[in-house]
């Protein structure tokens, strides 16, 4: 039954996997009218006839390209449109295009996220990120009044096992950096700066001089080149903007840039191919393990979780917003729990030594 609100709409409220949803309505005749349709819909498991929603006769290809014009090109940045595109093209698209919303079950999901995971070849966060888009799109249409049930909503996820990632030891990245300083200087400069801040190569590749204090030492980080797009970003991958400190190696590596006009890019337009060609060659000729452009951030967290860097501060750092994202570093920090329950000791021994003052004096 529609009840009354405070601000006098009416609202229909209903269950769905445990969870009640709820939706208003101006006139209690629109209450009613939709209750019952929901009502049919539980019962005989389909649309009433009577029952006026797009999702009735609007396919989800159809109701997709809308979502993209006028949700995606609002709330999402162009590299996510990109992708947006291609998960429909090739997956959602083909399983669900010319089905109506209405018609698009809990079943056929449940069925496309298994034969996803079946064909063996998608990693369990691309499969993930398939079914979210599905759930994203299918939950606009009950945002809008188009569906009044989410078919999407409560999937289970796959889980996502925690992947390895690798970084050089002190030893390495020390023994590459000396190797590569006399034979390679573009390229030293670029891994050399990446090893010692920690910055993304997007955001290394959108750096320009006015981004450097180094009255202060400190490198402002928040633009982004994006390879999708071919564009630099207002904006970094947490879409905060961080400070970085600079060591004495920075400060040598960008005294070169320092007379330069404020917007010219500290590393040039030819970093992107500058590192696909140049490092991993070296890295051979250096005798060090393999790594990825990427796997350097790796190395700067690690190496500062081996110093005993507190984790709130690597988290700064690398512009991590969540902590749980940091944290997979901290395995190598010193162990900090050594001695401390001997605490408990000294403050009891410190509580004995009052009261005996006490009773002494």
């Amino acid at each position: 039954m529609a009840m009354k609100t405070q601000a006098g709409t009416w609202r229909v409220r209903w269950r769905v996997l445990g969870k009640f949803r709820s939706r208003t309505f101006r006139r209690k005749i629109d209450a009613d009218h939709f209750e019952t349709n929901l009502k049919y819909e539980r019962t005989v498991g389909q649309w009433s006839p009577l029952a006026k929603l797009r999702g009735q006769t609007t396919t989800f290809t159809q109701y997709a390209q809308e979502w993209l014009r006028l949700h995606g090109a609002v709330h999402k940045i162009e590299a996510s449109l990109i992708r947006d595109r291609q998960i429909l093209r090739d997956y959602l698209q083909p399983a669900f295009g010319e089905k109506r919303l209405v018609e698009i079950t809990r079943t056929d999901l449940v069925r496309l996220q298994s034969d996803l995971s079946g064909l063996g070849r998608l990693k369990p966060k691309t499969i993930n990120n398939i079914m979210g888009l599905a759930h994203s799109i299918l939950l606009e249409a009950v945002k809008m009044g188009d569906l009044v049930v989410n078919p999407a909503g409560g999937l289970r996820q796959i889980k996502v096992p925690e992947q390895p990632y690798r970084f050089w030891s002190m030893d390495e990245r020390d023994r590459f950096l000396t190797f590569a300083r006399n034979r390679d200087w573009e390229l030293y400069r670029v891994i050399a700066f990446a090893v010692h801040t920690g910055l993304r190569k997007g955001e290394v590749q959108a750096l320009t001089r006015g981004d450097l204090d180094f009255t202060r030492r400190r490198i402002m980080v928040h633009r982004n080149y994006c390879d999708k797009t071919k564009k630099i970003n207002e904006f970094t991958k947490g879409k905060r903007p961080r400070v970085v400190p600079m060591n004495e190696m920075v400060v040598e590596i960008l005294r070169e840039v320092q007379m330069r006009e404020p917007e010219a890019l500290v590393f040039g337009t030819k970093m992107h191919h500058l590192v696909e060609r140049r490092f991993k060659p070296m890295q051979r000729l250096a005798q060090v393990n393999a790594i990825t452009f990427h796997d350097l951030r790796h190395t700067f967290a690690s190496h500062l979780a081996m110093m005993g860097t507190s984790v709130f501060h690597i988290q700064k750092v690398l512009g991590h917003s969540e902590l749980h994202t940091t944290m997979r570093y901290m395995h190598l920090a010193p162990d900090q729990l050594d001695g401390l329950t001997d605490t408990l000791l000294t403050g009891r021994a410190g509580e004995h030594a009052n009261e005996r003052r006490r009773w002494v004096g």
